[in-house]
């Protein structure tokens, strides 16, 4: 804006660049766990996937575009450097992204996650003391702008008590997962809630869920026995990930919307990463 001013074209001209870049890093990343063709295929798939269309073209989502960029940078510098001084690069990333988005918490935990599994205990333990500060600068000036903790109950969703949002999880978990299969129909938010108990928008959906979860660890049980152990802790990395994202999204915090296709970019990663360990 200082620059162009209000002028849409730039804006979307940046934000295209920035999620071809995200997807051109992700395949980076992607390249350390899976064949380069198999990781151009995965990032190919959540450059162009329609569900993420709304964080490529949407001015009013530029966050999404800025948190994921600097989120998956921090973790491609994770793995692309092995010293103690690269973390200092890690951390100006992860601070970037939580002045971009909240949600960047996740990014956080699974660069912990991956220190933790496939690094040593003296970059975990340098990583998470040199993250300290940057989370209490970025906890000020949260505090400072809109107050740590506050909500503009906007939504339905917002109205409802625990309980009846988590009636309410199980549509949303199938969502997400029908618009990843099937992107038909798309909308830039969705505020429909189910309160009360019911067959059809929550006993079935539940079915639907667990069984999906259920295929999921199944997976995981036939990569532990059939393939390597680094395959096997890879896709536990990446389970953990879409685990992460999806906990983001089933409203034990209530958000702006019931669900939002372009609250899907950061679990997508998961989903792919998971896939190209099956494949």
């Amino acid at each position: 804006y200082t620059l162009f001013g209000p002028h849409a074209l730039y804006f979307h001209l940046f934000q295209l660049v920035l999620c071809i870049a995200s997807a051109i890093i992700l395949f980076h990343v992607f390249k350390y766990s899976f064949k380069p063709g198999l990781a151009l295929f995965l990032s190919l798939v959540f450059l162009v996937h329609p569900i993420n269309s709304q964080v490529v073209f949407a001015i009013p989502n530029l966050q999404d575009s800025l948190f994921f960029f600097f989120g998956v940078l921090a973790i491609y510098l994770l793995l692309r450097f092995k010293s103690i001084k690269s973390l200092m690069l890690v951390t100006a990333s992860m601070f970037l992204c939580l002045l971009s988005k909240e949600s960047a918490v996740v990014f956080i935990a699974m660069a912990l996650v991956y220190l933790y599994w496939f690094d040593s205990s003296k970059r975990l333990y340098t990583f998470a003391g040199m993250m300290v500060l940057p989370t209490v600068a970025w906890l000020i000036l949260k505090t400072q702008a809109v107050s740590l903790i506050g909500h503009s109950y906007i939504a339905p969703i917002d109205k409802l008590s625990l309980g009846g949002r988590l009636l309410t999880a199980p549509s949303i978990m199938l969502f997400y997962i029908t618009k990843f299969i099937f992107p038909w129909k798309l909308a830039s938010g969705y505020y429909w809630v189910y309160p009360a108990f019911s067959i059809r928008h929550v006993l079935l959906p539940l079915i639907v869920d667990l069984a999906v979860i259920a295929l999921v660890v199944y997976m995981g049980v036939l990569i532990r026995n059939r393939a390597s152990k680094s395959q096997y802790f890879t896709y536990l990395f990446f389970a953990t990930w879409c685990a992460l994202g999806f906990l983001l999204l089933v409203q034990i915090i209530p958000l702006d919307f019931t669900a939002a296709e372009f609250w899907f970019y950061f679990p997508m990663a998961g989903v792919l990463g998971m896939i190209g360990v099956v494949l």
